[in-house]
């Protein structure tokens, strides 16, 4: 496998390449990681396996040209329709841990440019909502069944043989309901890949929570490496908000706070628990549910698709014509400031069905900011009328329960499966750097992989740097203003300034991980200036185009 993601690749080992998620720009997403088996067998032949876990696009809402930021996979992917492409080595499996666009929104864009999948392997409930995700992209329908005919259906204690792999499927608590971990073991090593991951077990989540019975067992399986979920690292003492919390709050605000009201929920799509709990609530207090938005829409197609019923289990019909304001309930999309959301369109007055009355409606932003978006959201909320009542998890914290867990929840996940090494994942330089730390306190070591920048090998005795790369993406350009009829695609974008590191075995360099994050946060302010210039003329434009249909 000589090339160049893999070169000076050893004959034998366990190896890792992460080409998106480690992102040094502040941004979240873009996830896709590697992993690479290979030894000599006895007859001398060079043995080689490779999979993949997730395959997810980066979103830079400051950009007015990049609408998305790809992980550069070309090589590791199949491109029957380009005789001249040259694949780098074959894969076994893409493994999907849940389908957030960050893990599985890239899949939409390879196919488009002719690239072709190995086996998929998720959910029911994932690989349906991808299913919805490439709908909504207007792929070839040929090219989406041909996708769906490959894929195959997991649970949580399901086990695989992928050539030099065994792989089991753990299942973990998110904000995604059936989110999967994998327990990765080779001749060379053996590891846990988590997904994105909280601790919640309320009763009101659907679908599988944390096995943690099966994440103490991992503790006397001897894991070299624990690749862990970093996002919400940085938040020290902090517990989590369960769904309990969200539902107990909610019923509170709908029958007591704000009995007579109209209630607008915004959150965002693919937040099953939370669809659940919200219908469980609309069915405790006798109101109707509006969905609106392809976000939640989809969502909940997808929902019903995989078993989860929710107008059958609690005796509702979604999208009632006629309903009084004080019996309903409107699920909305745009909690990041997405200019061209619901919650946008409608504040401004666009929207073809959405508006907001604020003598009949309360706007509840039932979900929390994703790090860089604080511009964004200021700025469509000040489009509000100044007499609509707005709460967010700033007024109520129980408004939203996080998908990610913080310090505390991580600490049991770390301490539950007693990896030999904690290398951290989905996060910037400040949230890697908290990870490590975490590691630390509880007697871990830990390896800080502050960018995608190259191949490492996992081993019993430390992490070990094979080659440095730079960190490529492909870039995907919106050709028209509003209405993206096509996509171009250019490749060996950066999004990083940052000197390579130098770094083997276990050593967390501290000056260069407190330089990374002095960085990340400067990147954080100029993107969000430039995000609150940009949405600032989308709105003008939009409210030129008044009376538009969108």
């Amino acid at each position: 496998m000589a090339g160049t993601l893999l070169e000076n690749m050893p004959e034998n080992g366990l190896f890792t390449l992460s080409l998106g998620g480690n992102n040094d720009n502040g941004q979240i997403g873009g996830n896709c990681r590697l992993y690479v088996d290979s030894a000599r067998n006895q007859r001398g032949n060079l043995n080689q396996s490779a999979i993949m876990v997730d395959l997810g696009c980066m979103f830079d809402l400051s950009s007015n040209e990049i609408t998305e930021y790809i992980p550069d996979a070309d090589v590791v992917l199949e491109r029957p329709s380009h005789p001249a492409h040259r694949q780098e080595f074959p894969l076994e499996a893409l493994l999907l841990t849940h389908a957030h666009l960050d893990h599985t929104g890239a899949i939409a864009h390879y196919l488009n440019r002719g690239f072709k999948f190995p086996t998929v392997y998720g959910t029911k409930l994932t690989l349906e909502t991808v299913k919805h995700q490439l709908i909504s992209q207007n792929l070839d329908p040929y090219l989406i069944d041909e996708f769906m005919r490959g894929s195959v259906v997991l649970k949580d204690g399901d086990n695989l043989n992928l050539g030099r792999f065994q792989v089991e499927a753990i299942a973990n608590s998110h904000s995604f309901a059936d989110t999967l971990s994998f327990k990765i073991e080779t001749p060379n090593g053996r590891i846990l890949h988590t997904g994105d991951l909280n601790t919640d077990q309320s009763n009101v989540m659907v679908g599988e929570k944390t096995n943690f019975n099966r994440f103490e067992q991992l503790a006397q399986e001897d894991l070299d490496a624990l690749f862990i979920d970093s996002t919400r690292a940085p938040q020290e003492n902090e517990k989590d908000i369960s769904e309990q919390e969200v539902y107990e709050k909610l019923k509170q605000l709908a029958t007591q706070n704000f009995e007579h009201k109209k209630l607008v929920i915004c959150c965002m799509g693919n937040m099953h628990h939370r669809l659940n709990t919200i219908a469980r609530v609309a069915k405790e207090t006798g109101r109707d549910i509006t969905l609106t938005g392809q976000a939640h829409l989809q969502t909940y197609s997808a929902m019903k698709a995989s078993g989860y019923n929710l107008e059958k289990q609690y005796g509702l019909k979604f999208n009632k014509k006629e309903t009084s304001p004080e019996k309903t309930i409107e699920i909305i999309s745009g909690t990041q400031g997405e200019p061209e959301a619901v919650l946008a369109k409608g504040l401004m007055g666009v929207h073809p069905t959405f508006s907001i009355n604020p003598k009949t409606d309360v706007l509840l932003m039932m979900s929390s900011v994703i790090p860089g978006n604080e511009a964004n959201i200021a700025s469509v909320l000040a489009f509000a009328p100044k007499d609509l009542k707005v709460l967010t998890t700033a007024d109520i914290p129980q408004l939203h329960a996080g998908g990610h867990s913080k310090a505390l929840g991580l600490e049991k996940y770390q301490t539950s499966c007693k990896a030999k090494c904690v290398i951290p994942m989905h996060g910037n330089p400040e949230m890697i750097k908290a990870q490590c730390n975490i590691a630390e306190r509880n007697g871990f070591k830990s390896f800080a992989q502050l960018r995608n920048d190259g191949l490492l090998q996992i081993t019993s005795d430390g992490i070990k740097r094979i080659n440095q790369r730079v960190d490529s993406w492909v870039a995907a350009i919106k050709t028209e203003a509003f209405e993206i009829s096509s996509t171009e695609y250019r490749k060996n974008f950066s999004i990083h300034g940052m000197p390579l590191p130098e770094q083997n075995g276990y050593d967390v360099n501290a000056s260069l991980l407190d330089k990374a994050v002095e960085r990340t946060r400067a990147k954080e302010q100029e993107r969000s200036a430039r995000a609150q210039k940009m949405l600032l003329e989308q709105q003008r434009r939009l409210r030129a185009a008044h009376g538009r249909k969108f």
